[in-house]
């Protein structure tokens, strides 16, 4: 556990987790909090876990928060650190565990960074994920001279063990361990080069109609709905070789498709980005054979092959150059792969382009010093809730493709508001973080049904943001929770998976609640409606109830009002010519389904308006 901690790369977020550390072995905190003058390490097992349960259970937030700090990195690590001999644990749960990685070369050249260096560039590129990845395609083929900085390390088909503790460690921002300031919700997103395109599930929707529409209408971007928007779609679509056909169903989202049918709600197929798919089931953490068409493998290949592009990796941003109003480049520091030391990087490039996501871009740009009423704020994550049906056949969610269906029967329950149905995998790592813990025993006790248990998720469209800021060690960090609004739309949505996996035979249902919310067969449709009302008296409060997010959107909004929107149409920077912005944090309001389709769809328009922009 020391070793997960030290890896937290903001010093306060370490020195928090010391001294919740250090709380727990304090006699007198435990004398006042326990009735107990000795440390927490020295109590029996039996006060140790009535203490947790307490904290877990707790009216005061700060009590619930510190229990889930514990409870998800012990849990995790548990179930997914890899001793001499492999994890105990899964042969217990029924889990085999990848194979190792393929030797193979790596595609991608990169540059090593020695010591301290300037470069040159026609654009740099902060950022290599669904949005950077395609800009710096598009501009390396139109002949500029790209810079690619991304602060994750290069990982690819080569490297790929697909072993849960490692793929979290080398491609997820802090270890898979990020969240909100009050860890509310679990924020799964993308390090490594290639960013998030990487470790999703290869779920493709195209940018819904109306979504489009309430952004020309709302935010004053023109041009969504023009034939050229439909070309940089259809343009991306084609080189991610979207498509239905390597969409088969695996049991977990079998039982999704089969208790929409048997309620009569709409069910659908979703298209994946893959090619010749092996149907392995770690698409979170690197596809091992290369099927998937990630930004890794699609247009970071091409920014090399039809241009120029050099890229540097394990390089952290720190801020922006700008005189007289325009930016005139970028200063990082990069890591030396053999010695570990930093060097200074400095970008000289008229044109630069953020697409760091949602919650580093305006973090960015706040270290900078761009100063936005807006930058930072309308933060949205479809906050999405998870219901797990127990089933009396092995469902096995961490086998097969991960997400092949989806249901949008509710997408619109109040206008666009609404939630889409979609199924979730769950390697032992995942599920150990998301059921609930009452005791050691009972803990162990649900992570030996998982391999007979479903995950259905909901993904609400979130009407009300929150907010991304700066720690005083200048990272970011995340202010969020679901309004009363949006929070009734997750009720909803959990009574309606709930429903979905009843009907799909599920002979007893749980939700992500501390303690859990559960219905049996025996109690019938009666007990359904029981389990609905009390959804609704439990209600929807923080570290009461885990929510996940793997989708981060807005905070550097576009559009025409330049009081409202931190990048105009284009894509640029309200009062910085040259600088642009091209990933999820551009999106004017939550998408409600799955973005990677929308932001390099997005991000292949503002790089035609890039190309416009003559050369310096």
């Amino acid at each position: 556990m020391s070793q997960a901690i030290a890896g937290l790369p903001d010093p306060d977020r370490r020195s928090q987790f010391r001294q919740l550390l250090g709380l727990l072995e304090n006699r007198v905190v435990n004398l006042l909090l326990a009735g107990r003058f000795q440390r927490f390490s020295d109590l029996p097992s039996e006060a140790r876990e009535a203490y947790l349960t307490n904290w877990a259970q707790s009216a005061l937030s700060k009590r619930r928060t510190g229990f889930q700090a514990l409870k998800r990195l012990a849990c995790t690590l548990s179930y997914t650190a890899l001793p001499a001999g492999g994890n105990p644990t899964w042969p217990a749960i029924g889990y085999s565990g990848p194979s190792s990685a393929p030797d193979r070369p790596h595609r991608l050249r990169i540059m090593e960074v020695t010591t301290d260096t300037t470069l040159e560039a026609d654009v740099c590129v902060v950022g290599s994920g669904a949005g950077g990845a395609v800009v710096a395609a598009e501009l390396a083929a139109a002949g500029r001279a790209v810079v690619v900085l991304k602060k994750g390390g290069y990982f690819d088909e080569a490297d790929f063990s697909n072993f849960v503790f490692e793929g979290r460690r080398d491609l997820y921002m802090d270890g898979g361990m990020l969240a909100t300031r009050d860890l509310g919700v679990a924020l799964l997103a993308g390090r490594c080069l290639g960013g998030g395109t990487v470790v999703n599930y290869a779920s493709c929707f195209r940018p819904p109609e109306d979504i489009l529409q309430e952004w020309e209408r709302d935010s004053g971007i023109g041009g969504l709905l023009s034939e050229d928007f439909r070309g940089s779609v259809h343009a991306v679509e084609a080189r991610l070789n979207v498509n239905e056909p390597e969409s088969n169903h695996n049991a977990n989202n079998a039982v999704l498709v089969r208790g929409c049918a048997s309620l009569g709600y709409r069910v659908g197929t979703i298209r994946r980005n893959v090619r010749d798919c092996s149907a392995l089931g770690f698409c979170d953490f690197g596809c091992q054979p290369g099927a998937k068409q990630s930004a890794l493998a699609t247009y970071l290949v091409d920014a090399q092959r039809h241009g120029s592009a050099a890229i540097v990796t394990r390089c952290t941003m720190q801020r922006l150059h700008v005189r007289a109003g325009r930016v005139t480049g970028v200063e990082a520091e990069a890591e030396d792969r053999d010695t570990r030391r930093l060097h200074r990087v400095n970008v000289k490039a008229p044109i630069v382009v953020i697409a760091a996501g949602a919650i580093h871009s305006p973090a960015i740009l706040m270290r900078s010093g761009i100063a936005h009423p807006e930058l930072g704020r309308n933060l949205h994550l479809h906050p999405l809730p998870a219901v797990a049906g127990v089933f009396e056949e092995a469902i096995e969610p961490w086998k097969g493709i991960p997400q092949t269906a989806y249901s949008d029967h509710f997408s619109h329950m109040d206008g666009g508001y609404g939630f889409t149905l979609e199924a979730s995998p769950a390697h032992p790592g995942l599920a150990a973080t998301g059921w609930s813990w009452q005791s050691g025993l009972a803990h162990k006790e649900r992570m030996l049904q998982t391999a007979l248990t479903a995950i259905m998720i909901a993904l609400p469209r979130d009407r009300d943001g929150g907010r991304v800021g700066l720690t005083r060690a200048g990272n970011p960090v995340v202010d969020y929770w679901p309004s009363a609004y949006d929070g009734a739309h997750i009720i909803r949505a959990q009574h309606e998976a709930a429903r979905v996996l009843a009907e799909a035979g599920a002979k007893e249902v749980e939700t992500l609640h501390t303690p859990p919310l559960r219905w049996r067969r025996d109690e019938g449709q009666s007990g359904l409606r029981a389990f609905g009302e009390a959804l609704a008296r439990q209600g929807v409060k923080p570290n009461h109830l885990l929510l996940f997010s793997a989708h981060q959107m807005g905070t550097c909004r576009m559009g025409g009002d330049r009081r409202s929107a931190v990048v105009n149409p284009e894509g640029e920077a309200n009062g910085v010519r040259g600088l642009f912005v091209a990933d999820g944090s551009v999106l004017p309001t939550a998408l409600g389904v799955n973005p990677m389709i929308t932001i390099m769809s997005l991000a292949h328009r503002t790089a035609q308006f890039i190309k416009a922009c003559p050369p310096a």
